[in-house]
């Protein structure tokens, strides 16, 4: 049983701002024997660290950050964190055989952010889980804490860590408990309780 075979991974746009572009993750063109099939997808991405060498190739184990479980669409809509962002692709027939594609987006942080951005980066992810996409809520709470990375509000910045944390308990709440979201909310809120999280700055 050979892996599924002809496709690649690409990422439109393939730079943008973090928390406001939404980027569409394209796995297209991928096919397999016709006893092989149908076909899933699992997305996954890594941020680069500061000292990856440009266009080096991240294996995608270790693209330890879930976009989603196994799903047959071959598209999905995406906020990312900002960087330099490796994104890839699982592609598995009904047999469990598997190929993989990569591609890479450079995403920016904002102009301006302060503590209003904050405060609608905070309502969009409530909304978001809202209307059913946990999964969306739980992307812009990750790049939201890594944003405000010592951010200097000057009205009550435990109020906003508090806050971003129980919509992360909200989000996780909402989604199914499959390996990907387990994985997401972990993710989530050690970035909100890390020293990276900004919302506690004095």
């Amino acid at each position: 049983n050979r892996p599924p075979f002809g496709g690649d991974l690409a990422v439109l746009p393939e730079a943008g701002t973090a928390m406001t572009t939404a980027f569409e993750v394209r796995a297209r063109g991928w096919t397999d024997d016709e006893e092989d099939l149908p076909l899933a997808y699992g997305f996954s991405y890594v941020r680069r660290s500061a000292g990856s060498a440009a266009g080096g190739a991240v294996p995608l184990t270790n693209l330890s950050e879930p976009l989603s479980d196994f799903i047959k669409s071959t598209d999905l809509t995406v906020f990312l964190p900002e960087g330099t962002v490796d994104l890839g692709v699982a592609v598995v027939d009904f047999y469990g055989a598997r190929a993989e594609a990569r591609t890479v987006a450079e995403v920016a942080g904002p102009e301006v952010f302060g503590c209003e951005e904050v405060a609608a980066v905070l309502l969009e992810a409530d909304t978001a889980t809202g209307v059913g996409s946990p999964a969306t809520s739980k992307q812009l709470l990750a790049a939201v804490a890594d944003a405000a990375d010592g951010l200097d509000c000057a009205i009550d910045d435990t109020a906003f860590s508090e806050v971003a944390l129980d919509l992360a308990a909200s989000a996780q709440d909402a989604a199914p408990p499959t390996s990907a979201n387990v994985a997401q909310g972990a993710s989530t809120l050690g970035r909100l309780l890390g020293g990276r999280a900004g919302l506690t700055a004095g």
